[in-house]
């Protein structure tokens, strides 16, 4: 292509089954948004857009990423939500830059260690997955302020969850959590905590630490009782 100049380009709400190699080309660009198309794979030229700090990826049909994805270093924003993704490469954990990552509405059942790489993260959306577990490096996010993981399979929470220091909402209703680590007790800045729909038959005896917390949702679990220092 001549676009040689080009900065933005929106192509959302067609009808693209893949992208052309020229888009390579456009080594200017900075903000390249597809979303609603039919895309099942990406142009191995997308690697060559080294300035590229907006991708915008939702509502495709993508069953994997490839992995030159790590290449894309100047990301600030990735949005990857109602695709088919089954698995991530671990070069996700190369975007060092990134700060807002959307996962939602895919088909994961785990998130790669290497996601404990991206420091600078503060919204991690992957909400509406098969999650069975998430990583201990989940806790090395220690710019994360929005966690949301509504509706997956998870039983259990890493007690590194704790280290995330900066979080001010975290969105687990409906998973199947029988149990909470203690360490929930050090999110002292958050003020939204969503657990309903889960299978809670105890709560720890950490809420009392939770001094900034406006909003505690517990709907629809086992407890029987719940503790003192609420």
């Amino acid at each position: 292509g001549d676009l040689h100049q080009l900065t933005t380009l929106k192509l959302s709400g067609n009808a693209l089954l893949s992208l052309p190699d020229f888009i390579g080309n456009l080594r200017e660009l900075t903000y390249l948004e597809l979303e609603d198309n039919k895309l099942q794979s990406l142009s191995d030229s997308l690697a060559n857009l080294q300035q590229l700090t907006f991708l915008r990826l939702s509502g495709n049909e993508l069953l994997s990423l490839p992995d030159f994805i790590g290449n894309l270093r100047q990301l600030i924003l990735l949005d990857l939500g109602k695709n088919k993704l089954q698995r991530l490469p671990d070069s996700i954990g190369d975007l060092h830059q990134l700060n807002s990552l959307d996962l939602s509405n895919n088909k994961l059942q785990s998130v790669p260690d290497s996601i404990g790489n991206l420091q600078k993260l503060t919204n991690l959306k992957v909400d509406s997955n098969e999650l069975q577990s998430l990583p201990d490096s989940i806790g090395n996010l220690h710019q994360l302020k929005y966690l949301i993981l509504f509706r997956n399979q998870l039983s259990k929470l890493p007690d590194s969850i704790g280290n995330l220091q900066q979080l001010n909402l975290l969105v687990l209703f409906s998973n199947q959590l029988q149990n909470l680590p203690d360490s929930l007790c050090n999110l002292e800045k958050l003020n939204y905590l969503d657990l309903s729909s889960n299978k809670l038959q105890r709560l720890p005896d950490f809420t009392g630490n939770l001094q900034q917390l406006t909003t505690l949702d517990l709907e629809n679990n086992k407890l029987k009782n719940l503790p003192d220092s609420m």
